[in-house]
């Protein structure tokens, strides 16, 4: 029979919560859509709509075409780099 002592259980780290996630992802969105922002104004400076576009095709082929985390990560790459070498 167990005893109180040995049913007791170790601390465990958990993942971070979707509220947490959430606002990680809105912190990096808003870095890449809007690199000149600052703290006082996150939002000034150019907009990127390529990046955006880019955020956006990325979630239709996760979501909708169940396409691997890997894949995506490698054509957002090489797509961004290209208009990056395109419009300078």
């Amino acid at each position: 029979m167990a005893t109180s002592s040995s049913l007791r259980r170790s601390p465990v780290s958990l993942p971070p919560s979707s509220a947490s996630s959430s606002n990680l992802a809105v912190f990096f969105a808003r870095h890449v859509f809007w690199p000149q922002g600052s703290a006082g104004a996150p939002f000034a400076g150019e907009f990127r709509p390529e990046a955006v576009l880019i955020a956006a095709a990325a979630f239709i082929a996760l979501w909708k075409y169940q396409a691997g985390i890997l894949r995506v990560i490698g054509a957002c790459a090489v797509l961004g780099l290209l208009l990056s070498f395109v419009l300078g």
